[in-house]
């Protein structure tokens, strides 16, 4: 009855919130209503929270950039700066093969300048490890030469072709920090040479570079291609989540060390835990992708979203939205949000790519995708760009999965080791465990949970890892721990899932107060008439 009285109430206040509030108020309060309304029962696949993961120190978060579209040197310093100072580890950056092996097969010239066409993304690459950051390079596009058609965005009429460009790519930055992308959206037809797309035939090419990045860079990541996040079945496009089970059914598990998804709010709020494979999509759709890795025996591999974001489309625009509208403060906001719900709900998901710094063209805000941008043309910030560096420097509180000590959570991250083995940290979960490496000595194990007494256990030699639990039970809600152990006995930390009543964004609560008032006030007047 709880529940189905908070549903009704919620309701009410959507209806109120149409009736009394401004256009994008009303978009914001029919997304809470969604998040809560449909939370009553949640519809959670299954997504392997505890599986072990590929993890890094690098700060998991990164951003979109055009960089090789920046004439001016200044301004790829500038911009690289900036996604430096938001505390990101990663830009993602198109690498466009039709550009670079101009005009012939084997052949590298700059069309524009006649220098050597590679001299650009050296400058990102070198730019880029000054400042610390990491690169994933999206290789696409074909040169005519290999291509049959006009149109850039085909494959290569032999993919051996792409893949030998792939393992020239891997060896000249083998070793600089590089990860590669093997195409971007092949399940879109605009993106497939204007073709029905079809997962054989990408999981063929994904399979042919994969096999040559890995003889020139063993250690390099390769990044299956992000899927559009689509419904369609049609020539145009193919449901993203068919189209990776139709990936898997071809083979393409060994050939790909990381999955590639994009993650945009559309018309969807960032709490929308709707995951339907068929309706409209939204940012749980996440969920389902993951759930089709953990169906094909996947779930050891992370995920990077390489694409996210909500378009801050101004309203009077002279077309219709093609991905969905907010203000530039739900924009900040959502973001944050679903900064938050990543830590929270996904540790699978490792790397977040931000949709995108700044658009380098000169009809710029005539383009509805410029309004994802986190800069302006002049590089001042919109707020979206404060919001991701403020959500990011906040305190990490781990969420369910299994992480180590030596990656970014710990060592960099908000849950900083001190010293003499003390290692204290937040959690949302109903219990943590520990994994300690083998040993062959006794060793002591010490913590506190949430301010309580000291704990102490001794833990005998032990061939095999030893799991020990530090608290369990718990209730919903965040807890904090501090234990002490020598950081090189220590193998994992594990959080253990609580699912519990999602959490409602702290900044919204204020807007129901005054909509639930809104609403008694309503019904006070109707009961005095």
């Amino acid at each position: 009855m709880a529940w189905f009285s908070l549903t009704v109430t919620v309701a009410l206040v959507w209806c109120v919130a149409a009736l009394v509030s401004e256009p994008d108020r009303v978009t914001r309060a029919r997304h809470i209503a969604i998040s809560l309304i449909r939370s009553v029962l949640p519809e959670r696949p299954a997504s392997a929270d505890d599986a072990a993961a590929m993890q890094s120190v690098m700060p998991p978060y990164g951003i979109n950039v055009f960089l090789e579209q920046e004439a001016e040197e200044w301004k790829v310093a500038r911009s690289l700066d900036l996604v430096r100072m938001t505390g990101s580890g990663w830009i993602r950056q198109q690498f466009l093969w039709t550009e670079v092996e101009y005009p012939a097969r084997g052949q590298f010239v700059d069309r524009a300048t006649g220098g050597v066409s590679w001299a650009k993304y050296d400058r990102i690459v070198e730019t880029a490890g000054q400042r610390g950051l990491s690169v994933l390079f999206r290789i696409d596009t074909s040169p005519a030469w290999a291509r049959d058609g006009e149109k850039i965005e085909s494959p290569p009429h032999d993919f051996a072709d792409y893949a030998r460009f792939c393992g020239l790519v891997a060896s000249r930055y083998r070793d600089r920090g590089i990860a590669i992308q093997i195409w971007n959206e092949p399940n879109l037809s605009f993106e497939w040479g204007g073709h029905p797309p079809r997962a054989d035939e990408y999981t063929d090419l994904l399979r042919a570079a994969y096999t040559e990045i890995k003889r020139y860079a063993p250690a390099m990541p390769v990044v299956a291609a992000a899927l559009a996040p689509t419904t369609e079945a049609t020539a145009r496009g193919r449901n993203d989540v068919q189209y990776l089970r139709e990936m898997y059914a071809a083979g393409a598990r060994p050939y790909f060390d990381i999955l590639a998804l994009n993650l945009y709010g559309l018309r969807s709020g960032p709490y929308d835990p709707r995951g339907s494979e068929h309706a409209d999509v939204n940012v749980s759709r996440a969920s389902l992708v993951r759930a089709v890795m953990v169906e094909n025996g996947d779930a050891a591999k992370p995920v990077w979203a390489a694409e996210v974001g909500w378009n801050a489309l101004p309203r009077g625009f002279p077309a219709e939205s093609l991905w969905g509208r907010v203000d530039r403060l739900t924009q900040a906001r959502y973001t944050a949000h679903l900064i938050d719900r990543a830590r929270r709900e996904w540790p699978w998901i490792e790397v977040l790519f931000f949709w995108h710094l700044r658009l380098v063209a000169p009809e710029g805000q005539a383009l509805q995708q410029y309004y994802f941008s986190l800069l302006q043309d002049d590089f001042t910030p919109y707020p979206v760009y404060s919001a991701i560096a403020r959500a990011i420097a906040s305190p990490v509180i781990l969420g369910p999965g299994i992480r180590s000590l030596d990656t970014w959570p710990f060592s960099s991250g908000g849950a900083v080791p001190s010293a003499g083995g003390r290692h204290g940290f937040r959690f949302r979960g109903s219990g943590v465990d520990v994994v300690l490496r083998p040993a062959d000595h006794i060793r002591t194990l010490a913590w506190r949970l949430d301010g309580g007494g000291t704990v102490r256990v001794v833990i005998p030699a032990a061939r095999e890892s030893v799991v020990h639990p530090l608290g369990g039970g718990l209730s919903g809600g965040v807890h904090s721990i501090d234990f002490e152990a020598g950081p090189a006995e220590i193998a994992q930390i594990s959080v253990i899932a609580h699912r519990g009543i999602p959490r409602i964004p702290t900044d919204v609560i204020p807007t129901l107060g005054v909509l639930a008032l809104a609403i008694a006030a309503s019904l006070a007047l109707r009961a005095n008439r």
